[in-house]
């Protein structure tokens, strides 16, 4: 979706951005040659960004249960049935 007004965010040192655009996106990855795939919600697009952000508390207001370990992070959805991990 594309945005009338650009939505400003402000960074933890007091920056600003700016998102242009918000949808849905559509996460896959691979567990132990396992494929998952999942959605994620209000993904917005910053042009100006070149490293990707992730807003935990976003993600627990979508009911994603975050597990933060060994240098890496996993997402389980709030069903229980598919998981997402990151390696560092």
């Amino acid at each position: 979706m594309e945005c009338d007004h650009p939505l400003k965010i402000v960074e933890a040192n007091n920056g600003k951005i700016y998102a242009y655009r918000s949808g849905t996106m559509c996460v896959t990855t691979s567990v132990d040659g396992v494929k998952h795939e999942a959605d994620l919600e209000d993904v917005c697009y910053m042009p100006d960004v070149h490293v990707q952000l992730l807003s935990l508390q976003e993600l627990e207001g979508q009911e994603w249960e975050i597990c933060l370990k060994d240098g890496g992070m996993e997402l389980r959805d709030r069903h229980g049935t598919c998981s997402l991990s990151s390696a560092r």
